[in-house]
């Protein structure tokens, strides 16, 4: 049941490719190796109960620097009462373009489990996973009812489906027609979803040792298409205009010892809870 990354590139890679950002992360770390995950001069500050939601702000993609913009460290996000940082690292960078989101995630991983091979299988069981809970919000105080998740394993499986959590303050959907219907998105074969959006997985090794995996890195863009009207950018004297208000998490299901039960939840901001599913402790995020 355990693969590593290069398995499944060809697969991944036929439909879809790494971003600009993406592949200037990737030399990074085939340059400096597993250290490269102690270089981001911004370290992610204790968040979820213990603090506050960290509040991210997230540059045009142009303008991000290849060491990211969330964490490391990301926290065990079941822990009730400490914020304390995971065994594996994980860090990240948030930016946007014309396009949409750019989420990329990058995992300290000496142990990939995943058995999937086809979209919406439940990635987020047995196997190691990075997920991105997302929603645009009028204010940065809405907890959001509606919002996408989105979980992509290291084969390139991807499970994607819009949340309604009651326990959000803020009902507002943001679904692209205007009309909220929980349930999973459409997908086919591996990971190919509606408007074009192919989450691309690539495995970490130092470039002297290729054979020597140390993690997997995450690139997904969410196109705007998936968003409602109001949340899409806007052509303004000549020059597009973002929303720029947003609520997000990013969490890890890491497993150890090839044992699926052996395993640790981590999160950018924890929930303190054994579920990842706290809109209250959803980070805030402005787009600049």
């Amino acid at each position: 049941m355990k693969f590593l990354i290069a398995a499944f590139l060809s697969a991944v890679s036929a439909t879809a490719e790494m971003s600009p950002l993406a592949q200037r992360m990737i030399k990074r770390y085939q340059t400096e190796g597993p250290a490269a995950f102690n270089k981001n001069p911004n370290p992610n500050p204790p968040g979820g109960g213990v603090s506050p939601p960290p509040h991210l702000n997230s540059s045009k993609c142009e303008a991000m620097p290849i060491y990211g913009s969330f964490g490391p460290p990301y926290f065990v996000s079941d822990d009730v009462d400490n914020d304390t940082p995971g065994i594996q690292t994980t860090d990240g960078a948030l930016c946007y373009d014309f396009r949409g989101l750019h989420i990329i995630t990058a995992a300290m991983d000496y142990n990939m489990i995943s058995p999937y091979t086809t979209c919406n299988s439940e990635v987020f069981v047995s196997s190691s996973v990075l997920e991105t809970f997302i929603a645009p919000v009028d204010d940065l105080n809405d907890d959001p009812q509606w919002y996408y998740e989105l979980d992509v394993s290291p084969s390139g499986a991807m499970w994607g489906g819009l949340s309604n959590n009651t326990l959000g303050n803020s009902s507002k959907c943001i679904a692209s027609d205007g009309v909220c219907v929980e349930g999973l998105l459409s997908c086919s074969g591996l990971n190919e979803f509606e408007h074009g959006m192919i989450p691309v997985v690539q495995n970490l090794s130092h470039s002297d040792t290729p054979d020597e995996v140390f993690g997997w890195m995450l690139d997904l863009t969410i196109p705007w298409e998936f968003f409602a009207e109001e949340y899409r950018p806007k052509l303004v004297d000549g020059e597009l205009v973002y929303h720029d208000k947003w609520r997000a998490n990013f969490y890890r299901y890491d497993y150890f010892n090839n044992n699926t039960f052996d395993f640790e939840l981590t999160a950018w901001s924890p929930t303190h809870d054994p579920s990842f599913h706290i809109p209250s402790k959803f980070g805030l995020v402005n787009l600049i």
